[in-house]
């Protein structure tokens, strides 16, 4: 509990000389220390990956592995038992006329083969009922996978698309330097605004350079003029 404590202390306390290593950043710095978080965490937040197998079904795929080896176990000695069987001398035929009508060893070796065959098909059920209950964990498992799936790309969809905007706002920043007192948040939304406006003027003009839209028109406040709709 000490580790786990100093190790929380120390994250804490890098937290801490992250945010003032960020403050004393000029506001230029600053601006795209943020911008460079956000591209960095949602690249994080875009890297797929399949959820944990649950513990329940790491028990059942164990419980298949135990009864099966179980069941050969059983196998094995009762094909051992049946062996001996078949190798089993026959009686002498005055000791079958006048001793008595059973072979104990043979009997003996007939109680054990039935057991082993009883114990062999009790583990053979159950072997099937722990086949069933692993098939409906693996379902289940596959369920949740597909529903994480189809969660995560759409998670993936929005992280790619606020990479785009950070990194769009990101050469906006470095082309326009003054901007940088906006913070990154405004001028995410600046670029994004950008981004829609370029998409739009693009579809109707092909012919338009790359960039085009990156030098804004300020208007007296210093907020950028969305580019002019075309005539």
């Amino acid at each position: 509990m000490i580790f786990t404590g100093g190790a929380d202390r120390r994250d804490t306390l890098l937290d801490l000389l992250g945010n003032a290593r960020r403050i004393a950043l000029s506001p230029m710095g600053r601006t795209a220390f943020d911008l460079d978080s956000v591209i960095e965490r949602e690249t994080k937040a875009s890297r797929t990956s399949d959820p944990p197998e649950p513990s329940s079904l790491h028990a059942a795929r164990r419980k298949v592995e135990e009864v099966a080896k179980r069941r050969r176990a059983l196998e094995e000695k009762a094909d051992a038992v049946a062996q001996q069987l078949s190798e089993q001398p026959a009686r002498p035929i005055l000791q079958r006329l006048f001793g008595s009508p059973v072979d104990p060893q043979r009997q003996a070796l007939e109680t054990r083969l039935d057991q082993f065959q009883r114990k062999f098909l009790k583990a053979t059920a159950d072997l099937a009922t722990a086949r069933h209950v692993l098939q409906t964990e693996e379902r289940k498992f596959q369920a949740e996978r597909a529903r994480h799936q189809s969660a995560q790309l759409a998670r993936v969809a929005q992280a790619e698309g606020r990479i785009a905007v950070a990194t769009a706002a990101r050469r906006f920043l470095e082309r326009n330097p003054r901007t940088a007192f906006w913070g990154a948040a405004y001028l995410m939304r600046v670029a994004a605004d950008i981004q829609r406006a370029r998409s739009e003027r693009f579809t109707s003009d092909p012919g338009l350079p790359e960039d085009w839209d990156l030098i804004p028109i300020l208007d007296l406040w210093g907020k950028p003029y969305l580019p002019p709709p075309r005539v």
